[in-house]
Formats: structure tokens, sequence, C-alpha cells
């Protein structure tokens, strides 16, 4: 079978705000996506849950 239908989020944490804990910046934690689709879909991340997210804003983008 070829899977011709690409997978849906359908759920993502929202916008989160971390207080800094080091001039690095803060170590920023956030509940995993989850997707639909019918042969199973891997879900990626542009910057892992549990990593140090610099001073500033940071987006992380999510794909499946």
């Amino acid at each position: 079978m070829r899977d011709t239908i690409a997978p849906v989020i359908t759920s993502v944490s929202g916008n989160l705000t971390a207080e800094a804990t080091s001039s690095s910046g803060a170590v920023v934690s956030y509940a995993s996506a989850t997707a639909t689709d019918a042969f199973g879909a891997t879900i990626t991340y542009s910057k892992p849950s549990g990593s140090v997210f610099p001073l500033g804003t940071t987006t992380v983008t999510v794909t499946a």
C-alpha cells in the first residue's frame, strides 16, 4: 500500500514562557505533540524538549 495522505498533527503545546536560569538561557520542557496517520506518524521537533533555549524568543517547529 502507498500512503498518499499526509499525517495530521492533532495536539501541540501552546506558547510557553520560561525564566532564564543562567546567561545561556533556560531549560524548557514541553508536552509531546500527537499526530494521526493511517500508517503511523513520526514527529520531529526543531528544538527538543528539555534542551537549553537561549535568551529571547525561540520558535519550535513540529512536523509529522
